[in-house]
């Protein structure tokens, strides 16, 4: 049930980021990949969508409102610390802003940096605290793109052990 309630959650967040900017182009993402925490690596899958990116003032900076919905798998490991293992899967709900150089024609416009505090439905070593904090670093091109994304608790909460994964997919103009 409370799968369900955070999925129900998650896709109205999105519709709603949707339905708020119906005469710009959104992109649609899936990616999956691996994510490590402790030396043990899971899978991991997320769907996140960038909605039209704004030019901050006159520089060449543009910023990019995003939102995602994300899966990081339980391993099958008996380490606990504090009370925390490994096995639980976590969800995260992100919602932030993605960070650009150039204009869109621009061959380095590609390369996107993201920034978004997450709420976190799972407990695990590595993410301990209802608070996450969501960085990624990526790449896109055409329908294909590549991250390198971050997810932890800034030390506010200990366990911080923190997720690290390398995410790729595709994605889709909407």
């Amino acid at each position: 049930m409370h799968l369900l309630k955070t999925l129900f959650t998650a896709g109205c967040a999105v519709v709603v980021g949707l339905l708020a900017h119906p005469v710009h182009a959104t992109d649609l993402e899936f990616d999956g990949g691996k994510s490590l925490a402790s030396s043990r690596s899971t899978d991991a899958a997320f769907i996140e969508a960038a909605f039209h990116e704004y030019r901050l003032g006159n520089s060449v900076f543009t910023l990019a409102p995003d939102v995602s919905v994300g899966w990081i798998g339980g391993r099958n490991l008996s380490q606990r610390i504090d009370g925390y293992g490994l096995r639980q899967d976590a969800w995260l709900f992100s919602a932030g802003g993605r960070l650009r150089v150039g204009q869109a024609g621009d061959w380095y416009h590609n390369f996107f940096l993201s920034f978004q505090p997450a709420a976190n439905f799972g407990r695990t070593i590595a993410l301990s605290s209802p608070l996450e904090f969501n960085t990624s670093i990526g790449w896109g091109w055409h329908h294909f793109d590549i991250r390198v994304r971050h997810i932890s608790n800034a030390g506010y909460h200990e366990p911080n052990r923190g997720e690290t994964m390398l995410l790729a997919g595709v994605h889709f103009s909407i």
